[in-house]
């Protein structure tokens, strides 16, 4: 696999890197590894400002994006209860 990654970024990101004690190769596969095991991308990916935009929108309020967040938390710890799916008639 091939990535062009902007200079600035892969300086930095190497500088950390190497604080680490791994390589750009190794922290790739760790990232993907992550994403394929928990079906995910490994963190957050935010618009700065963005809940204050569609806070007009109720699915969209700051109460149902915690609740949400609150769910995923606990999902991920393996607070779930799994129910079978069926149809209705």
């Amino acid at each position: 696999m091939n990535v062009t990654v902007d200079d600035n970024v892969a300086v930095k990101a190497n500088e950390l890197l190497d604080e680490f004690g791994m390589d750009m190769k190794t922290a790739v596969n760790v990232f993907l590894r992550q994403m394929i095991r928990d079906k995910s991308i490994p963190f957050t990916i935010d618009i700065p400002g963005r809940e204050e935009e569609i806070d007009d929108d109720d699915y969209f309020s700051g109460a149902n994006l915690e609740h949400l967040r609150r769910s995923i938390a606990q999902a991920k710890a393996g607070q779930v209860v799994y129910h079978d799916l069926i149809e209705a008639e």
